[in-house]
């Protein structure tokens, strides 16, 4: 295996085109499910690359909806150099153990952290491939830039371990419906950063190869 691409979920992949010699793996949401999820199957497969891939909040003003972001600060430690498209940003990405909600939430993570973006699952990928000496990277699209709230508090409808609980989410709909129009509205903002992660991961992977 030459890379393995973590998803946290399924729709953060659908536009990226498998091939033989990448394996992608769903973790599943959250810490604690990356983490359980990569190490299992790293008990069995020694890739050469890592590259947790998703969505991402934005918590730099620079980074709008739908744009890239790489976090390659682990690659200098290996002697290796990951080239993309030059709209490609190179910067910080913070793991979170709750989703950022609000503008506010992200502001204040973004002059505690001093991070680009905030996502819940590279710390732990990033933890994981360290301890099987494995270069790493975080390519992440940013879903809701620093300015713009969530239409729903998603923290309210996971588990302990991070996985969405759709049965209750649907259920807050039915009591709700008013909220039912700004969660479509964002859904379609997730496929559009869908379709530009898919692409930048396809070239990415296709430069290096």
């Amino acid at each position: 295996m030459k890379a393995l691409v973590c998803f946290a979920v399924a729709q953060e992949k659908q536009y990226f085109h498998v091939r033989e010699s990448v394996h992608v793996l769903v973790t599943g949401m959250g810490a604690s499910a990356a983490g359980c999820t990569l190490a299992r199957l790293l008990e069995v497969e020694h890739p050469r690359l890592i590259i947790a891939a998703g969505f991402a909040g934005g918590l730099n003003p620079e980074l709008k909806l739908g744009q890239m972001i790489l976090d390659d600060s682990d690659l200098s430690e290996h002697g290796l150099n990951l080239s993309g498209p030059a709209a490609l940003f190179h910067g910080k990405i913070h793991s979170a153990s709750k989703v950022m909600v609000t503008p506010f939430e992200k502001a204040s993570l973004r002059k505690e952290s001093n991070a680009d973006a905030v996502d819940m699952e590279s710390s732990a990928v990033r933890s994981i491939a360290r301890s099987h000496r494995i270069p790493m990277v975080a390519l992440r699209v940013i879903t809701d830039p620093y300015n713009e709230a969530l239409p729903l508090d998603f923290n309210q409808f996971m588990d302990t371990a991070g996985s969405m609980r759709y049965g209750r989410l649907g259920c807050h709909l039915l009591r709700n419906p008013s909220t039912v129009s700004g969660l479509i509205q964002f859904q379609k903002k997730l496929k559009y950063a869908a379709q530009q992660l898919g692409e930048t991961l396809n070239s990415l992977l296709d430069t290096s190869a």
